[in-house]
Parts: C-alpha cells; structure tokens; sequence
C-alpha cells in the first residue's frame, strides 16, 4: 500500500485510456492526478521513512522493501510496497500503476532487490497485465490491505517478481523475521522490546485501526496478579470455528492464564466480546496449525514447521502447541 508515486511524462491536455479501454475526461485526469499528488506527499514525507525501516527489519508482515534503479539518475530507489510471496514469486499490486515511480523504474531496468524479512533478494521484475488486480486483492484476504489500496490507488497494475536464489541458499520467506523474532522471545518469553510492541498492538487491534480484519486482543485474568492482562492474537478460522495458537507453545503466559481461569476470556476489536476457551486435543490442532501460520506470519519464526508442510508435519509438532477453541458466552452466562 505504500508506494512511491511520480507523475508520468507527457501526460497533460490529451485523452488518456481508463482503467476499462475508454478515453476518460480531462476532469477525470485533473481528480485522478489530485490524488496521486496527495498520495505521493502523504507517502512520501509521513509514512514510507518509519515504515521503510520497520520494513527493512522484517516487521511488517505483508509488506517487503522493493529497490530498482532510478531510470534518470542511475541510483538505487527503495520502496515499501504490500506484497504476497508464492513459491519463488512475488506479487505486488501498484495502487498508482505506471505513474508510480518504482514502476517505472523497473520497467526500464527489470532486475531490481526485495528485502524479505530483512534479507536481500535478487529478482526480474515485469508488469503483468494478464492477472487482474483485484481478484488478486481478494486472493490474499487482506482486507485493511485492499481497502487502502482501493482508497488511494487510481491505476492498479500488479507486478510479478521472480527471485533468485539467496547466495546462503535461504529460502524466500522460510522463516518470517526469523532471527529478530526469535530473539525477541528468548526463552520463550518476551523481551522488553516484544512486551512494547505487544502492548501498541494490543491497543490498535482493540480499536480496529489499521490491523488485519482476524487480529484481535486478548483479555484474561493473570493466575498470580488478579489484574486483567492483555496481549495481540490472530483469530484462525477452519471448518466454521473460530481458534487462538499459542505460538511460544506450552510455556506462553496467557495459556496459564486462560487454564487457571477456566477459559473465561474476552476479545475486543471495535467492541467486547465475552468468551469461552476450550482447549482441544493434539489430534484436532493439525489443519487449525496450518490455517494460522497461513493468516500469522509474524509466528512462522517460531514453529518449526513451514507454512506449506503437509498436514502429517503439523500433527507430529501438535503436542507442543495448544489450540482453544473460541465459544461465545450466552448473555444469560455473564
């Protein structure tokens, strides 16, 4: 969602094609070129400099750091764009299409860098007309995602990368954010920096700002402190249910809390949700293990098990990680 964004040469007083094949009016211009302005200051000047760097250390899941050539100048151009990596590829949806500046560098020069996860790729980067931004959009069920692009883009375009292999022989995407993530959860507890940033995303998951559309906060009473503690989780959906992954495995704080209290929980996002959490039995958590690595990609750095493992990989590691199962609690319960 947050790309550079330029103003194409030779674009002024004549018809140019829309999105559908027909010429479009010299106000639809005026209002899309509006647009594109606004974006590319917003982009430029208050969300790429933070984002870029909290990019470039792997904590921001959806989203890589794109680097072409500058077609004028010769340097190297970084850009954050929202990306879903398939295989060895790369897909991005360009909200601003060929008017932004990081596509039409790579047009010029395909080969172009993805930093992954804070890891380096190099890759061959084309536009490809064929594939239809928003089916793709939908494909990825991202829906904050969409959304933004919708709301900003004025001529989606998607690109497709093909990367190359990493000189270490590191697989795209093999563990997200691994080494940071891992060592923020030493131990299998939080570090000082883990507990601040849990904290931030247990605020912004609770307004619902800015977050993906299965992130919620959790809210249970600690079993030594009596007070109400509250942490970020991802809600993974299978077969109708609704579940919570203890990522850190048996040893997670909140799985202690949520035994000593009888499962009696809240959820918030935009609201308050009373709860129930059933812990279900190892033979149950494979498929459930699977959809949340698909929907939580911050938590792949701690389960030893890639996200496209057959099922019988996740039954073996079931055991070590428990799953609830999330049951609304009737009004007449509360």
């Amino acid at each position: 969602m947050v790309d550079g964004t330029e103003a194409p040469e030779g674009v002024g007083g004549e018809m140019v094609p829309s999105d559908d094949g027909g010429p479009r009016s010299r106000g639809d211009q005026d209002g899309a070129a509006r647009r594109r302005r606004r974006t590319r200051l917003l982009q430029r000047y208050v969300l790429n400099p933070p984002v870029r760097l909290a990019t470039r250390c792997g904590w921001v899941p959806g989203h890589v750091l794109v680097e072409t050539v500058g077609r004028t100048t010769g340097r190297p151009r970084r850009t954050v764009v929202g990306a879903e990596l398939e295989g060895d590829t790369v897909w991005i949806v360009a909200e601003q299409g060929p008017y932004a500046g990081y596509v039409r560098n790579l047009v010029t020069e395909p080969r172009v860098r993805l930093c992954l996860d804070g890891c380096w790729y190099d890759g061959v980067a084309r536009l490809a007309p064929e594939v239809d931004p928003e089916r793709l959009l939908a494909r990825w069920d991202r829906p904050v995602h969409a959304a933004g692009v919708r709301r900003f883009g004025t001529a989606l375009r998607v690109v497709r990368v093909d990367l190359e292999a990493h000189p270490t022989g590191r697989a795209p995407g093999a563990r997200h954010g691994g080494r940071l993530r891992r060592w923020w959860y030493r131990g299998r507890r939080p570090h000082w920096t883990a507990r601040l940033l849990n904290r931030l995303s247990a605020a912004q998951f609770a307004a619902g700002v800015l977050s993906p559309a299965r992130a919620v906060t959790l809210e249970v009473r600690g079993r030594r402190s009596g007070r109400t503690v509250s942490l970020p989780v991802v809600v993974a959906d299978h077969d109708g249910q609704r579940y919570l992954v203890a990522m850190l495995g048996e040893r997670a704080q909140w799985v202690q809390n949520v035994r000593a209290a009888g499962g009696r929980a809240v959820l918030r996002r935009r609201g308050r949700e009373e709860v129930r959490l059933e812990e279900i039995e190892p033979g149950e958590r494979g498929p459930v293990l699977r959809r949340y690595l698909a929907l939580a990609p911050g938590a792949r750095a701690h389960v030893p098990v890639d996200r496209r493992a057959p099922l019988e990989e996740f039954e073996r590691i079931a055991p070590s990680f428990p799953v609830f199962r999330v049951v609304p609690v009737p009004p007449e319960e509360r």
